[in-house]
């Protein structure tokens, strides 16, 4: 628009007027490069912005109407530079509507005490600095602050190239929590997702409390019922493998586990009578628990029964798509009960599903597949033994519409919207340049609405919101320009946006003999 406007001025300036350029009012009008983003530029050398001069002799044989015209066009590329739209200038990029994101952003891990891990953040272009920052485990976003990270005995902060970093962490107590890293561009700042981490623990129930007894629990069953061992439950990140033991003696691989940790003995005869126990492994913290939890399994003829659950299964299973899960209802009874599963509000898909004596299997698990299941246990002895289980698709934050480009004036009210979707359901939480909105004593959340009463200059950058649940986070930005109040006197003040015009600390013309100094021009200063 600037460029058609150019041509029409000098189009209809040709022998009508004549500009002349003074010492003190000469004007350079370039299209330059930015080095850090790489926009187009309006090089504009003049301190006092200015366009030249009219002479006012003009010619006798030119109209008035021309003379306006001309006045006119003038007016518009002066404003059109002055007010020129900050998204204009910026390149479009994939993944990004405004030009800049995140190549790599950390991902969360795992780790044991006293390992060393690495977090790594790369951007698409280069900032001006990029920095890490830490909130340590169990602390709570509304009451307590990210600390920025410098290098020392714990963290180590290495930059391969001006484009990306990366964080070394020394696995401990206190570096356990989330980071981020925040990339700056001027006053503008590009935050990461959340990394957490977390370290590898395992744990029996009231362990630190006091030892576990040994317990053994004694289970008669009739012949051909289907049996699920379990001993017990612990507390491990990640989760455990388990070994059993018959009699003391390992039970053979061939034997097959449920995913939760069930040892599956199917169809029992009198020679599956033995005394289990189990252990339970967490391979990165490389440690074990023993269950003190036994169990006494007698297989022999017994009285009619009706269906009954020798452990009451889980009511909740969650898993996360394209995995297999097994909904367990494993009774048992004399005769053994037959399990009828249904759906109250749907079809079980029978192309993925296989009912097994203990349960139904599906595999490939969609979205679709998420919630009630409904087992009914029947022996042709009363009662019939009803339980229904739910099960939860785990789904990481997808933001399905992110906040909007925008441009609003100082003191203005401003709402931006952000809709994401996730199982379960994700928190939304904002940014601005790098700050958490929830510190704000102008912002206001509510059903994923960041809502500021009075725009200040501050807010001016970019602006991002972020979904998280269990399973992950993610993120969406957009620019938030903001145009300052006008004060008497004052013409054409330019709306404030996150990016310098001119590549990062660019050092100004020194005069003689006085001391030269780096100085940051910005895209939207006077």
């Amino acid at each position: 628009m600037c460029i058609l406007l150019a041509i029409i001025v000098s189009y209809y300036t040709i022998d009508t007027m004549s500009l002349t350029e003074t010492p003190s009012s000469k004007i350079q009008s370039k299209v330059t490069t930015n080095k850090t983003l790489g926009l187009p530029q309006h090089d504009i050398t003049n301190k006092t912005n200015k366009m030249p001069s009219i002479q006012r002799n003009y010619c006798n044989q030119y109209d008035k109407p021309k003379r306006l015209i001309n006045i006119v066009l003038l007016a518009l590329v002066s404003a059109q530079l002055q007010w020129g739209s900050l998204r204009a200038l910026i390149p479009a990029v994939e993944g990004s509507p405004f030009g800049i994101h995140m190549v790599r952003s950390p991902e969360s891990i795992v780790a044991p005490q006293g390992d060393e891990v690495v977090f790594e953040c790369q951007l698409n272009l280069e900032p001006d600095y990029l920095k890490w920052r830490f909130r340590p485990f169990n602390s709570e976003p509304n009451i307590d602050k990210y600390i920025d990270i410098n290098s020392n005995d714990i963290y180590n902060i290495t930059n391969d190239d001006k484009k990306s970093s990366k964080l070394r962490v020394y696995v401990r107590d206190d570096t356990i929590g989330e980071y981020q890293c925040v990339s700056w561009f001027g006053s503008a700042a590009l935050t990461s997702v959340t990394a957490r981490l977390t370290l590898a623990t395992i744990s029996l129930e009231n362990e630190d409390e006091r030892p576990p007894a040994d317990q053994v629990i004694r289970w008669h069953v009739s012949p051909q019922n289907s049996v699920l061992i379990k001993c017990g439950n612990v507390t491990s990140i990640p989760p455990p493998s388990w070994s059993f033991y018959k009699n003391n003696i390992p039970v053979s691989d061939t034997v097959p586990q449920l995913p939760s940790g069930a040892l599956i003995l199917k169809s029992v005869s009198p020679s599956d009578s033995g005394q289990y126990s189990c252990r339970a492994t967490n391979a990165i913290a490389a440690m074990d628990r023993n269950i003190p939890v036994k169990i006494e399994l007698s297989v022999k003829n017994l009285p009619r029964s009706a269906p009954q659950f020798l452990v009451e299964p889980p009511r909740k299973i969650s898993v996360r798509p394209e995995q297999t899960v097994v909904l367990e209802c494993g009774g048992i009874g004399n005769p053994p009960p037959t399990a009828v599963w249904s759906r109250p509000d749907m079809d079980i898909p029978h192309s993925r599903a296989t009912k097994l004596p203990y349960g139904l299997q599906i595999i490939n698990v969609s979205n679709q597949d998420q919630g009630n299941y409904v087992c009914r246990l029947d022996n042709g002895i009363a009662p019939v033994l009803v339980r229904t289980v739910r099960l939860e698709v785990l789904e990481p934050p997808v933001i399905v519409k992110g906040p909007a480009s925008t441009s609003t004036n100082e003191s203005n009210s401003l709402t931006l919207e952000c809709v994401a979707k996730g199982s379960p359901k994700p928190d939304i939480y904002w940014m601005i340049n790098g700050a958490d909105t929830r510190w704000d004593s102008a912002a206001k959340h509510e059903n994923g609405k960041l809502s500021i009463k009075s725009v200040e200059k501050r807010h001016a950058g970019i602006v991002q919101c972020f979904a998280r649940n269990s399973v992950g986070e993610a993120n969406s930005g957009n620019i938030l320009e903001v145009i300052p109040k006008q004060i008497p006197g004052e013409v054409g003040k330019k709306p404030l946006g996150p990016f310098p015009t001119k590549p990062p600390y660019e050092s100004g013309k020194t005069s003689k003999g006085r001391k030269k100094h780096k100085m940051r021009k910005y895209a939207n200063s006077k």
